[in-house]
């Protein structure tokens, strides 16, 4: 009987923020892993499953701040560091900021956009059907993964900016009509994308903190937020030098308007934290 193994590729990060904890990313799964188990051990254990580590596509990434890692040697098999990742079709980058994924995003909406030029152009097709067809195929690649992302108020403008072009050209709106981007907004009935990202942001962060202690992403998430109210997560703990950079916890207080702390106890109530984030969204 021959054996039949599943290549698969797994990045392995060695820190995050201020907690120190090592994540495996597996075909879509994230399990939290002990700093002494090796990549040999995983490879092993997922042997007794027909899978094999593909060490070709395997990386280490630091994620936060800090140097970049030394290669990793397993088994003759030699993890190379990276400083950017590709995964579950969002690049995840070691310096904590969104751009370059956001500067993704638009070039790939505006492919789709480009594919659709005769859906816009199709005079039998209603106005709230092209915009529906606008919010499933393009709005959806846009903004994919876009409640994780950490911006800058300039990013943020150069994505609304592209949203709005693209209902400009589904209204046929020039710019010589003088057309304002709130009636844009208007005649389509769509949000602004920083609107709508700021609703997903929420709804994330009550989501991860109305979950159990025990879980990973609760753990990460409280630490963080310890940390943004100058709590120390170790003794020896200090914050790089220089200005701070805008960090997710950051965006939430903006969101808000509150402390993370406050935040953190308002979440717990699923439906009011629900009000909330519809209250930021349309305010």
């Amino acid at each position: 009987m021959t054996d039949k193994r599943t290549n698969f590729s797994c990045i392995i990060v060695t820190y995050i923020e201020a907690h120190s904890l090592n994540i495996w990313k597996i075909s879509g799964d994230i399990c939290s892993l002990k700093m002494d188990l090796q990549c040999l051990a995983m490879d092993e254990e997922a042997s007794k499953f027909g899978l094999h580590i593909s060490w070709s596509k395997t990386k280490i990434q630091n994620l936060g701040c800090g140097s970049t890692p030394s290669p990793l040697v397993v088994n003759d098999n030699t993890v190379e560091p990276v400083q950017d990742f590709t995964y579950l079709g969002s690049v995840q980058t070691s310096n904590r900021n969104s751009s370059s994924e956001r500067t993704r995003r638009i070039g790939l909406a505006a492919g789709v956009m480009k594919h659709l030029d005769r859906i816009w152009n199709q005079p039998n097709l209603t106005m709230p059907t092209k915009i529906r067809i606008y919010s499933t195929c393009v709005l959806a690649v846009l903004l994919y993964g876009s409640e994780t992302w950490t911006l800058t108020q300039a990013d943020w403008k150069r994505l609304d900016s592209f949203h709005t072009r693209c209902q400009r050209q589904i209204l046929h709106t020039r710019w010589y009509d003088f057309v304002s981007n709130n009636e844009v907004l208007r005649r389509t009935g769509l949000l602004a994308a920083s609107s709508v990202v700021c609703k997903r942001r929420l709804g994330l962060f009550g989501h991860v903190a109305r979950l159990t202690e025990a879980v990973p992403a609760n753990q990460i998430l409280w630490t963080c937020c310890e940390a943004q109210d100058s709590a120390r997560p170790s003794p020896d703990w200090k914050h790089t030098c220089g200005r701070p950079p805008i960090t997710w916890i950051h965006q939430i207080c903006w969101d808000t308007g509150i402390s993370v702390t406050d935040a953190l106890q308002l979440a717990e109530d699923h439906s009011f934290w629900r009000q909330i984030a519809m209250a930021e969204c349309y305010g």
